[in-house]
């Protein structure tokens, strides 16, 4: 076992039996089974509920039946899980390919790419300011500006020689930082000369939630 992603079954067989007692052990075991499986349950099943409700429901069949989106939605949970699978034995056979190597790379992207929210929802909050013009820009850039740092285009970046440059530019700051430096440039600079929302609307919103804009 010298691979990174068996390191914690290393530390489980070699170093905590001598300090836990192999009880211990067992229960720490089935705490870590069932904390993934709960993870891999609540994902698959959310995959499953946005696919079904918000594309095959909209876009491919509007009209289907309650039991036809039930057998979509276990249709999609069981091909991402053969899909997984497929993953994992292809990473065992091709060196170069190792989806589980992304896993902390593709955490860090999923925090910078929700950081993207941060401006929009300030402005919401504090400022009431914005527009959505300048929000919808502002999102849309801070996202392409992160997804460019992303572990997907590193070939591209590579081909192009502006790699080295993107490597620097992370190691000043963080990606999600960049990202969102770029995200409020654009949302004030497009929200600057875009028409703010209809205030008529403002009120007949306020109204209905009982909340301030």
């Amino acid at each position: 076992m010298d691979g990174f992603d068996q390191i914690m079954m290393v530390v489980l067989k070699e170093h905590l039996p001598v300090l836990l007692g192999p009880v211990m052990i067992a229960l720490l075991l089935v705490a870590i089974v069932a904390a993934s499986m709960s993870t891999a349950d609540s994902n698959l099943h959310a995959l499953s509920a946005v696919l079904t409700h918000d594309v095959w429901d909209r876009f491919v069949r509007p009209n289907a039946s309650e039991y036809e989106r039930k057998w979509v939605g276990r249709g999609i949970i069981s091909g991402a899980t053969v899909l997984a699978l497929v993953l994992v034995i292809v990473s065992r056979h091709v060196e170069r390919f190792n989806p589980v190597a992304m896993i902390v790379p593709l955490m860090v992207l999923a925090i910078a790419f929700s950081s993207q929210l941060i401006p929009g929802t300030l402005d919401m909050l504090f400022v009431r300011r914005g527009t959505r013009a300048g929000a919808i820009a502002g999102m849309i850039v801070g996202l392409d500006i992160v997804f460019l740092f992303s572990p997907f285009l590193s070939i591209l970046t590579e081909s192009l020689g502006i790699d080295q440059a993107l490597v620097q530019m992370k190691k000043t700051i963080d990606v999600g930082a960049w990202g969102l430096l770029s995200n409020l440039v654009v949302f004030v600079l497009v929200g600057s000369v875009t028409r703010p929302p209809d205030q008529q609307r403002v009120a007949e919103y306020e109204r209905l939630s009982g909340s301030p804009w």
